[in-house]
């Protein structure tokens, strides 16, 4: 049977919600791990417009189908509902024991059953409680209740050490949930860094590659125009003889017989006929790596923290 004085400490230490000052109801938890009444946490947000920690103030979202959608805090939950079952039981228990006499026989209860668990009178002893036929166990009630202080306190001390221990999880499991979240916004950090150098990276290629192209572009287009300015300065010359010659048919046979064009003809004729076709076709390429697509920037690991804080639950025998 839990003691009072067990109740209300575990009532100031885990069981108070921190916004009505007053034992949880339905208690709801947040991501950091503080827990609060449902109903105070509705009034909570209706008065700020946002889900705020109202201990640690930090920003929670906004679960999807409202408050009451936001997990339970099983452990609370679990210790609530035993002392409730304890203080029904203890106030069951203590209105039997304020009266001092038997209500079967109106006699002091100056006896106990520890088979029963039940204070008896001396003719209880005798009659419904009555000792050697093994059903019954019986021991003086100050004897008992001498007993029942001395089990009190170890249940009190063993009670305290574990609430001492389970908030030492809570804190090392926020602790460790906090270095959890660190580490999320570094990895992030560092695959948006290593794509922006990437970019850079691939920006500078760019602009190397481009400048490579234009320099070709210009050593064989140089290629290309000595020929052309070849022909074109034959071609010319050999429409200035040719227009020549036709103004030498028209005239005098004395003054064509005197001209000089048909060697200079002739000679232009043979230098176009040493002019060949190029039939090689040159061009620029730009050839894509085929794994430029498959471009490996790194891995996502998850890897135990060094020097992390250990936990578990454990099991208690009292």
């Amino acid at each position: 049977m839990a003691s009072k004085d067990l109740i209300e400490y575990i009532d100031e230490r885990l069981l108070e919600c921190s916004i009505c000052k007053g034992r949880l109801e339905d208690p709801k938890s947040l991501s950091c791990h503080h827990s609060f009444c449902l109903k105070c946490l509705k009034k909570w947000v209706d008065t700020n417009g946002k889900l705020t920690c109202p201990t640690c103030r930090k920003i929670d979202s906004f679960p999807i189908g409202g408050l009451q959608k936001l997990p339970p805090n099983t452990l609370l939950k679990n210790l609530l509902e035993t002392i409730k079952q304890h203080e029904k039981k203890d106030d069951n228990e203590c209105t039997a024991l304020s009266l001092s006499t038997c209500p079967s026989h109106s006699q002091p209860l100056q006896m106990y059953c520890t088979k029963c668990k039940v204070p008896i009178c001396i003719e209880c002893t005798e009659m419904e409680h009555e000792a050697g036929n093994g059903k019954h166990e019986l021991i003086n009630i100050v004897t008992a209740f001498k007993m029942f202080k001395e089990t009190s306190e170890e249940l009190k001390k063993s009670a305290n050490e574990s609430i001492q221990k389970m908030e030492n999880v809570l804190k090392v499991v926020s602790e460790n949930t906090n270095k959890l979240e660190e580490s999320i916004k570094t990895s992030l950090n560092v695959i948006d860094n290593t794509v922006q150098e990437m970019v850079q990276t691939i920006k500078k290629k760019r602009d190397e590659m481009t400048k490579k192209v234009i320099e070709i572009y210009t050593n064989e287009r140089e290629g290309y125009n000595s020929p052309i300015r070849q022909i074109h300065e034959i071609k010319d010359k050999l429409t200035t003889n040719v227009d020549s010659l036709n103004e030498l048919l028209n005239s005098e046979p004395s003054t064509a017989m005197k001209s000089s064009v048909l060697t200079t003809l002739r000679d232009q004729i043979n230098k176009a006929k040493e002019i060949k076709q190029n039939d090689s076709v040159r061009q620029v390429n730009f050839i894509r790596n085929k794994h430029l697509t498959e471009i490996d920037i790194g891995n996502v690991t998850i890897t135990p923290l060094a020097n992390q804080n250990k936990w578990s639950f454990w099991n208690s025998k009292v």
